[in-house]
């Protein structure tokens, strides 16, 4: 994970220097350039980053793993409120750009020191012996309790793991069969979230009067509501729990928020007219879109990687967060499609 940070910083650098060249004669140049490495950036920060804490999280009881679900949503929220002081400070897009990219770098170095003082950390195991601890009937040690349960090195046991270990591929081929319908649930949540936010809701108006609620409406009923929502769904997401089928039914009937949403009134259109010109309504489903997102994502991740033996779940960790950022991938690529039909 240190190589992730260290990416993401290393790229951010041109990035915001990129801000003060004039690039006015050859706009194309610029936002491919700054395209690219904003992928650079992402393959550190989700690619790395992401799937690497997620995968440790798997290792421990299911609040941790809701824990980092809400650390990354809390994350989204912070962003947005940022991109509203921005706006607030500066109607100058160059400069507002500057002082976003600036803030995130620093919180790139913030990210980096907290990883550095995780790794002092002693890390908790988890025991079977039913006793006492921080956890409701589980116990935190040491990482040195944790070495007397391992036999010596040159034991017979030893060799004997090795002999009984399974193949990489059959442990690959178990996590999904395992958490098929979890991993399928996940990807259609992506799927969904990424085909309407935040291409499709980036592009509704409001169709108010007041000059001020059009100039942070975007800021503010888009991207602050949704991950606002998207926070409190995965707080939530603990405390009520479903049956990986229903989870998977909530995940398909979000498609019809796609459409709800293109009803709005999203400018420019070339192919449709908006039928729901309300900003209440925009706003109830950007609620919508956003809770459902948290709470079953969450859900869903949780209960992959509890369904998993416990030898295996950093690897399921990993290929949780393989599968989500492929299924992104997907939903990012039907949300260009989407709005060029609309």
């Amino acid at each position: 994970m240190i190589w992730g940070h260290i990416l993401v910083v290393v790229v951010f650098i041109p990035t915001i220097a990129l801000t003060f060249w004039n690039f006015d004669d050859d706009q194309t140049f610029f936002f491919n350039l700054s395209m690219i490495l904003i992928s650079i950036a992402c393959f550190g920060s989700l690619g790395l980053m992401a799937g690497g804490v997620l995968g440790l999280s798997a290792l421990f009881p299911s609040q941790y793993t809701q824990a980092v679900m809400v650390g990354q949503s809390f994350a989204g929220v912070l962003a947005a409120l940022m991109s509203i002081l921005c706006q607030a400070v500066t109607s100058d897009v160059i400069l507002n750009g500057q002082m976003y990219f600036g803030f995130s770098l620093i919180m790139c170095f913030i990210s980096l020191a907290t990883y550095y003082y995780l790794t002092t950390l002693t890390p908790p195991m988890i025991t079977d012996d039913g006793s006492e601890g921080l956890i409701e009937n589980e116990e935190e040690v040491s990482i040195e309790a944790q070495a007397n349960h391992f036999p010596p090195i040159d034991s017979d046991n030893s060799g004997q793991t090795e002999e009984h270990q399974l193949p990489k591929w059959t442990m690959y081929t178990d996590i999904i069969r395992k958490s098929a319908i979890d991993l399928t649930t996940i990807s259609v949540v992506l799927i969904v979230t990424l085909a309407a936010y935040p291409g499709l809701t980036s592009l509704v108006h409001s169709t108010s009067r007041n000059h001020t609620w059009n100039s942070y409406f975007s800021a503010v009923a888009s991207f602050l509501l949704y991950n606002v929502g998207d926070l409190i769904g995965r707080s939530s997401a603990n405390s009520l729990r479903l049956s990986p089928k229903y989870l998977l039914i909530i995940s398909f009937l979000r498609f019809a928020l796609i459409p709800m949403i293109a009803m709005c009134n999203v400018a420019p259109r070339a192919h449709t007219h908006a039928l729901i010109p309300y900003d209440g309504v925009f706003v109830l489903l950007v609620i919508l879109l956003s809770t459902s997102h948290g709470f079953c994502i969450t859900n869903a991740t949780i209960g992959a990687t509890t369904s998993i033996d416990k030898d295996s779940r950093e690897l399921a960790g990993s290929i949780i967060a393989l599968f989500g950022v492929t299924a992104a991938m997907f939903g990012g690529v039907l949300g260009v499609l989407i709005i060029k039909l609309v």
